[in-house]
């Protein structure tokens, strides 16, 4: 438990002590989001398959009847749901403990921790897999407690189309 008004220092609170408990993979997700059934069984594919450091998967959308039709539109229009996207999110990224450590973890960041990170993978020569069978279902609020986070980015569009 901890009191932090900076999400990645509290991401990486949390991971460093999974960390020393003994994890060699993490797994993040958001408190307002839901994960597939196959979620774990989907990044365990990806490890055995191929030799990955870091999955960022794709998030779907729980609802959108807070949303304007328009807004669901210019999202799915934008949205990159494939193999090799190249979207972030905090809310369905996961990676090894080892390389983790290495990137030198989250940066003390209160919003964007999660694209800091994924850039320190990159820059460091880390395997990436970008994929659509990672799946998570996330809110569609539009108020969230950072200013620039998916909430935001949401917000942003239903006021373009306002």
């Amino acid at each position: 438990s901890c009191e932090y008004r900076c999400v990645g220092r509290v991401r990486g609170l949390g991971i460093r002590h999974a960390i020393t408990q003994g994890a060699t993979w993490i797994a993040c997700t958001d408190a307002d989001t839901v994960v597939t059934t196959d979620w774990l069984l989907q990044q365990i594919a990806h490890i055995t398959q191929q030799s990955t450091d870091m999955i960022c998967g794709v998030v779907s959308i729980d609802d959108w009847t807070n949303l304007s039709p328009q807004t669901r539109h210019d999202y799915v229009a934008h949205y990159q749901d494939k193999m090799g996207h190249r979207h972030i999110h905090g809310a369905n990224l996961s990676f090894s403990s080892r390389a983790y450590l290495a990137v030198g973890g989250f940066s003390l960041l209160p919003c964007h921790e999660d694209v800091d990170l994924v850039k320190k993978f990159e820059t460091q020569g880390y395997a990436i897999t970008w994929s659509n069978r990672v799946r998570v279902i996330t809110s569609s609020r539009v108020n969230g407690r950072v200013n620039d986070g998916f909430a935001a980015f949401l917000s942003n569009l239903e006021q373009s189309n306002l």
